[in-house]
């Protein structure tokens, strides 16, 4: 892990709509998830211009991941099926574009993360759902302390056709995170 600099989360704003773009359409990332075409301006313009709602409504919470200095974003940070009750949800996490991968940034973006969850929002428990050929996304959660819950099996189809078993992983967040 490289040197990383100081990274800070924010809120969605309308200008980020040319990086949400080029980061939810990009085909490593989409490989990832389950979206099954290529998002569209107007889409991502309306979830930009409903970011405001309240997580009580949506459930939901994206944050962009940027540099403190220039406010250059640099990823994509998803808190989702998000419970106030339970306290718990779950966490995604993009860094975008891919020359900003392998510099330490998604350690300090999941430590930014956590602190979110804990502290503003009160939640006790993060978790994650992680393809097994990711092993890079599997390393990064195991070194924040995210300890595998058990998979599920056969749980993601590739574009190859091949199906891929999907590591649970979870993390209690404490008074530190």
């Amino acid at each position: 892990m490289s040197h990383t600099v100081p990274l800070i989360l924010r809120a969605l704003e309308p200008n980020d709509l040319d990086f949400v773009y080029s980061c939810e359409n990009d085909a490593c990332i989409q490989a990832e998830g389950s979206q099954l075409a290529p998002l569209s301006r107007h889409a991502l313009r309306q979830l930009i211009d409903t970011a405001f709602l309240p997580i009580t409504e949506t459930g939901q919470l994206r944050l962009i991941l940027a540099i403190e200095s220039t406010g250059e974003p640099i990823g994509i940070a998803d808190l989702y099926d998000i419970s106030l009750v339970h306290r718990h949800a779950s966490v995604g996490l993009a860094i975008h574009p891919a020359t900003q991968r392998g510099r330490g940034h998604g350690h300090t973006a999941i430590a930014l993360i956590e602190h979110y969850a804990y502290c503003r929002l009160n939640l006790c428990q993060l978790y994650t759902e992680i393809r097994a050929s990711n092993l890079a996304s599997q390393k990064l959660f195991a070194d924040c302390g995210y300890l595998s819950v058990g998979t599920k099996r056969a749980w993601f189809r590739t574009e190859a056709d091949i199906w891929e078993d999907v590591h649970c992983l979870q993390h209690t967040l404490t008074r530190t995170a």
